[in-house]
């Protein structure tokens, strides 16, 4: 059977587990070959597995851009270009501002924009010389009400908001589109399971004390993001989604 992405080459960021693993895997079902991109090369060689030959692992920490270039590099001379690219990476770490460390800030904003920015530089000329393209920047809920401990993160997906909005702009005569896509609490969130020792109680003491908790409903499935994203791919290209909010209800 033809799906709605055959013929398309994607490439996902943060896509060995989780969301990112999710639209890995619903990319290949729908025909699309697919790179990705990860820190760690056996947990992406273990998705790759399971998701399929079509698939193509690279390590890459997106925060470095001679990483992210070889990456881009890696992808047109095995699949021959890019036609999608999911900005999924990002470093969610909990902290308040006064206790945090140079690192926690600094990777933050590294990965979360400018390693997104990374991304997007090197695929807007292999999407440009394939006469279109699709690049969609996950986002988060916290941006429109951040949550606490996690300001930081949400400025850092508020500035990856705002890039989406210029690029729009930037990069419609080269019929690239440009989205973003906000997304709310989800099941399976692997994230918190890294958090420091007591980080994840003082968490939620500090959203049900701030009226947080009762905003969040409940988490959706990831597979559920990435069916919908594939429903936004397939939009006729006279469409573009610039910003979608998709929460549980």
């Amino acid at each position: 059977m033809v799906g709605t992405l055959t013929g398309k080459i994607a490439v996902v960021t943060g896509a060995a587990t989780g969301l990112g693993r999710e639209i890995a895997l619903r990319f290949a079902q729908q025909g699309a070959q697919v790179a990705i991109l990860g820190r760690t090369l056996s947990t992406l060689e273990k998705t790759a597995a399971e998701i399929g030959k079509q698939t193509l692992p690279i390590v890459c920490d997106i925060s470095q851009s001679d990483q992210v270039r070889a990456a881009f590099a890696k992808v047109t001379q095995v699949f021959g270009g890019v036609d999608i690219l999911i900005n999924n990476a990002a470093i969610y770490t909990p902290f308040r501002l006064e206790d945090a460390s140079d690192d926690e800030l600094q990777s933050t904003f590294a990965t979360n924009v400018i390693g997104a920015a990374f991304c997007i530089r090197s695929a807007i000329p292999l999407m440009r010389h394939r006469g279109n393209g699709d690049i969609v920047n996950i986002t988060s809920e916290s941006v429109r009400n951040p949550f606490p401990y996690l300001s930081v993160y949400a400025s850092s997906k508020a500035a990856l908001e705002s890039l989406t909005q210029g690029l729009r702009t930037e990069l419609r005569e080269d019929k690239i589109r440009v989205s973003a896509l906000r997304v709310g609490a989800m099941t399976g969130n692997e994230s918190a399971a890294k958090w420091a020792p007591g980080m994840l109680d003082k968490f939620i003491a500090a959203i049900q004390a701030s009226g947080h908790a009762a905003a969040v409903g409940a988490g959706m499935s990831p597979k559920t993001v990435a069916d919908y994203l594939v429903r936004v791919l397939d939009l006729p290209r006279e469409a573009n989604v610039d910003l979608i909010e998709l929460r549980g209800v």
